[in-house]
């Protein structure tokens, strides 16, 4: 195939041109109580860019269809530029031959279902309480084989294997219903769901459940936040790194666009975008064959740049990221963060919390950002009351709300211990859904408008 596309990409005498092929492979086994349903899905893709003239010409297909005529359809509609649009130039970039598989010690499509279901009815014969009404658990398991192929001689082979696990209860007392979550994601076969300690996360759910249950409702007003590890990485993921994503600049849709070597946030942020880590959106090269890299956003307050595809990078005059991500062989790449990085700070949790009056966030409990003119609301799956230093009444229904700029200076205090967020993400964006992770510390927001938008 290699040799192949390399001679019609001379024969046809291209700017640029890649084909990505990827097989994907996925399990669900999913229980309603002990009601159990299983799903297998399989799919092959193929998606072929062409650049030609200055502009992109793409298509894609599910049929086995040669790459001989993949490759002469697709470039029929690159025959002339169409009038009006912009000529796309890229910058060479050095060919890369690689061949690259995460690691997992067992395969999850050889372990017989039995095993996947008593998994999950476990779930529901240790969650017993009478406050919990039902329980949903599920887990999924993926595997993919991807090749990627350019014009500049790169060859990537790529494959893994990532599986999720995840279970749910409703909890009720009269008409107060609060629901609590477990959500685990792993980089591996099977081994990651099998080593999940039942007795232990239904426990802690059935006392989250009780907390949540006779929480008091959330006061209203200016208070000093404290974020969790998996608060701040959502905080920083919603409103820092989406106003990063250079078509977002390029569209005059961010916040901070033309600020880059402004004093964007409190000098105790420093913030990168790393795909290397081993957190959810772990990748070795992104879907433009691009190397990954730790990419620096935010050094001590200061915005250091933008996280790039090929093209984005080449409008801006800068080297690409690695950010260049598409969630399928039928679907364009563009710049998406991958793991962000929040580095670890001086202070202990003890000293964090040491406050008159405050407030302990935990957890993600889903929000909204407007990065064209920076406001935010988030909501928090668990908080409490921090008074004199300590984490007293448990608190339900908190929401916090304010402007990126201002909260981000604001930010006085970051922990010295970074936790990578477990639970795995999804981000969506242009109707794309590509996996995401955090590594982030504890986090003191001074100020923020609590129970209400300001």
């Amino acid at each position: 195939m290699y040799d192949l596309f390399q001679k019609l990409c001379e024969k046809y005498n291209v700017d640029y041109a890649d084909l990505l092929f990827a097989r994907n492979d996925s399990e669900r086994v999913y229980a309603h109580d002990l009601d159990i349903s299983i799903s297998r899905n399989s799919t092959c893709g193929t998606g072929l860019r062409i650049l030609k003239n200055g502009q992109w010409s793409i298509s894609s297909s599910t049929e086995k269809m040669p790459v001989e005529k993949l490759f002469r359809e697709t470039y029929k509609l690159s025959s002339k530029r169409l009038e009006g649009t912009s000529k796309i130039d890229f910058k060479p970039q050095k060919p890369i031959k690689d061949k690259h598989s995460t690691r997992f010690k067992i395969d999850p499509f050889m372990v017989h279902e039995k095993e996947k279901v008593k998994l999950l009815t476990n779930v529901k014969k240790n969650i017993v309480s009478p406050q919990i009404k039902t329980t949903r658990s599920v887990v999924v398991f993926a595997k993919s084989d991807e090749r990627f192929i350019n014009s500049e001689g790169s060859d990537i082979e790529t494959s893994y294997c990532k599986s999720i696990f995840m279970t749910s209860s409703i909890a009720r007392k009269g008409d107060n219903i609060q629901p609590v979550t477990y959500r685990r994601a792993f980089i591996s076969g099977y081994e990651g769901p099998a080593s999940i300690d039942i007795e232990r996360i239904t426990s802690d759910l059935k006392s989250k459940a009780e907390r949540m249950l006779n929480a008091k409702s959330a006061p209203a007003g200016k208070f000093t936040i404290v974020c969790d590890p998996e608060l701040t990485g959502l905080f920083f993921h919603e409103a820092v790194g989406h106003a990063c994503e250079a078509d977002s600049v390029l569209n005059k849709t961010s916040i901070l666009r033309g600020k880059v070597g402004d004093k964007i946030a409190s000098g105790k942020v420093t913030l990168t975008d790393d795909p290397r880590k081993r957190a959810w959106g772990n990748y070795k090269y992104d879907d433009e064959g691009i190397p990954a890299s730790s990419t620096e956003i935010i050094s001590k307050g200061i915005l250091r740049g933008y996280i790039h595809s090929r093209e984005t990078a080449s409008r801006m005059g800068v080297e690409p990221t690695g950010n260049g991500r598409s969630d399928s062989t039928f679907s364009f790449p563009i710049p998406r963060m991958s793991n962000l990085v929040v580095k670890r700070g001086e202070q202990s949790f003890l000293e964090i919390t040491d406050l008159k009056k405050g407030i302990y966030a935990k957890g993600l409990g889903g929000g909204q950002v407007d990065i064209i003119k920076g406001n935010f609301i988030f909501g928090c799956e668990e908080a409490f009351l921090i008074e004199k230093g300590e984490i007293s009444t448990p608190l339900r229904e908190v929401s916090f709300s304010g402007n990126i700029l201002t909260s981000l200076k604001k930010i006085d205090a970051v922990g010295n211990k970074a936790v990578r967020t477990a639970a795995g993400g999804t981000c969506g964006k242009k109707g794309q859904f590509v996996p995401v992770g955090e590594i982030s510390p504890h986090i003191r927001i001074r100020n923020v408008m609590v129970g209400g938008r300001q």
